[in-house]
């Protein structure tokens, strides 16, 4: 009896079937994992650079949060989590139906 052989009763190998890959272009390097902070959070805080910095624009919309997932690596519910964080801080405003958008650092309320 060999392994694999048809008709011999053993275990065939299951290698031909086609392997789903996903590709997914990082345009931001990975995020540090061993830290203690929560992986949210280190989202929410390079997004909220990237707002200081001019990335995103005041008044502009920021990717959606499957776009944010895919650049980040991360699940869609950590991107939403993110954005709730941005949210809170009022960093960020969502429009239902349209997105999540910057906030112009004037109208933030103060914090402190």
């Amino acid at each position: 009896m060999t392994r694999g052989s048809p008709g011999s009763g053993s275990v065939t190998s299951t290698r031909n079937r086609p392997s789903i890959t996903r590709t997914r272009t990082l345009t931001t390097p990975p995020l540090p994992r061993p830290c203690r902070e929560p992986l949210y959070r280190q989202v929410a805080a390079e997004i909220e650079r990237r707002i200081d910095e001019g990335v995103y624009q005041p008044g502009r919309c920021l990717p959606s949060s499957a776009a944010l997932s895919d650049e980040f690596g991360v699940s869609r519910r950590t991107a939403v989590e993110a954005l709730g964080v941005l949210r809170e801080k009022g960093v960020v405003r969502g429009v239902v139906g349209r997105g999540t958008f910057v906030v112009d650092p004037a109208e933030r309320p103060r914090t402190g």
